[in-house]
């Protein structure tokens, strides 16, 4: 045998193992690429259901070759691709549902319309009162500001001119709001200094309201009577008048003897009552005097007897003339007095017209025997009396100083009662009557800015009365559904 055509064995060998490596090398290429190719596919078009394993072993070696290539996903990332693939169809479903069930709705709406005109057209009143309801505000409006315009071009009165105009002329410039909240920033806790309230605080028993005080230093001092004190207050006019009130609370079932001793004691020849005994079927004073002609009613050692019915001192008030005798002193004159009864006064408000109360105080004053106090109650006796007596108080100190603050005169009266002018509704009042009075005495006149705080504190009482009137209506229906009851129990 020839060396060329000798062929050495171990080359054989080394060929044969080459291409085996080749061919193993484009196989395992292949595969890569199909795994690849698949898990793209598995991302693009993820499928419906996944098939359960059969072979654990075969799941067990496919999880370690899918494992071995980065590029792969694992079986945990596919199901929950799966899953929000649902999630999105779900919703996507969810949605076209509601916009279907939204047009069958506004579908029905509309046959609804068809078939009831009437609310087509109650939307279309509603419309309209809508336009008017703006009209009319904007008119208010448009007419606020041109009354704004003119009283701030109102001239104010001529040096010298009488105090009230110019008083008048100065509150007038105020809104009701904005007295309203004087009053409660400045005069509804105000507390008079060096005040003391001895007998106040030793007789709790005798006082309507715990917090309403009797001041020591002007309280009316009972002499020759079981005990001295009586919530009641002295109130003196400034200047040279000098004329005196007596303001006192409505009287208690346990004081009625203390109160007519104090009317007999200082010849008291008018009571103005201005309260009623009860109001919201709550009970605001007791009853201290006879009611019926002839009636003789005792409180103590006095008697006192209705021995006349008069007509009307102002119209929409009660008169009645009454004789009160001491009992146990034969020698002693008995006293013949007036009683007036004021009914349509509500507790914490004020009227809404000025003009009956100033009548009242004028007549008062007139038929008022001279260094006479005249004894003026309600039911604290803080409030609506003290606003009364704050007409006269109040006229007084203006006419001393025509630029004197409201805020100055309440003040003053409250250090000889406490509380006096209780609500910011009775302080706004006391601007109003004392407005109303000079109006009437031909001082002031009713124009301009005057006028337009009348009708804004008219406007504000019937809101505040026609409230109070409902609140009185339901107090009293369940004070009587109580008194029912009280009784089926006896």
């Amino acid at each position: 045998m020839s060396d060329c055509n000798w062929t050495n064995p171990l080359c054989n060998t080394s060929l044969l193992l080459a291409s085996g490596y080749a061919l193993w090398s484009c196989a395992s290429k292949k595969n890569k690429k199909e795994t690849k190719t698949e898990t793209k596919k598995s991302h693009d078009c993820p499928p419906q259901t996944i098939e359960p394993v059969k072979d654990e072993k075969n799941s067990n070696s496919e999880e370690k070759k899918t494992t071995s290539s980065n590029n792969e996903v694992p079986p945990q990332k596919k199901l929950i691709g799966n899953d929000e693939v649902k999630k999105e169809k779900k919703k996507s479903e969810d949605d076209l549902l509601d916009v279907k069930k939204t047009a069958s709705k506004e579908d029905d709406k509309k046959r609804m319309d068809k078939k009831d005109p009437s609310k087509k057209l109650s939307k279309e009143k509603l419309r309209e009162e809508k336009k008017e309801q703006s009209k009319k505000v904007n008119k208010e409006k448009k007419m606020n500001k041109s009354e704004s315009v003119d009283e701030d071009n109102e001239q104010p009165p001529e040096p010298g001119s009488d105090p009230r105009k110019i008083w008048a002329f100065k509150a007038a410039k105020m809104k009701c709001q904005a007295i309203s909240k004087l009053h409660q920033d400045k005069i509804k806790g105000y507390m008079p200094p060096n005040c003391t309230y001895t007998a106040y605080d030793a007789n709790p028993d005798l006082n309507r309201y715990a917090d309403v005080r009797c001041i020591e230093e002007t309280r009316v001092v009972l002499k020759n009577h079981d005990r001295d004190y009586i919530h009641a207050s002295w109130m003196r006019m400034p200047g040279k008048d000098q004329s005196t009130y007596i303001t006192t609370q409505g009287p208690l079932p346990e004081t009625l003897s203390d109160f007519w001793h104090m009317i007999y004691q200082e010849k008291i020849a008018y009571v103005l009552m201005l309260c009623t005994l009860f109001e919201g079927g709550v009970e605001k004073c007791a009853l201290y005097y006879p009611e019926k002609l002839g009636e003789v009613v005792k409180f103590g050692k006095y008697e006192i007897t209705l021995t006349e019915c008069k007509e009307e001192a102002i119209a929409g008030t009660i008169w009645n003339a009454l004789t009160v005798t001491n009992t146990e002193d034969a020698s002693s004159e008995p006293l013949y007095m007036n009683h007036v009864q004021v009914p349509w006064w509500p507790d914490q408000l004020a009227p809404e017209d000025a003009r009956p109360m100033i009548e009242l105080y004028k007549w008062v004053k007139k038929v008022n025997p001279k260094e006479t106090p005249i004894c003026v109650h309600c039911s604290a006796g803080v409030g609506r009396t003290a606003t009364f007596v704050g007409i006269d108080y109040a006229t007084i100190r203006i006419m001393e100083n025509p630029n004197i603050e409201m805020l100055d005169i309440v003040r003053e009266m409250r250090a000889m009662r406490f509380q006096a002018v209780q609500s910011h509704m009775q302080f706004l009042f006391l601007y109003v009557v004392l407005m109303e009075y000079f109006i009437g005495e031909g001082v002031v006149e009713r124009t301009g800015r005057v006028d337009t705080f009348m009708t804004q504190y008219k406007k504000h009482a019937q809101k505040k009365l026609a409230k109070r009137a409902a609140q009185n209506q339901q107090g009293e229906k369940l004070a009587a559904e109580e008194k029912e009851k009280d009784k089926v129990k006896v």
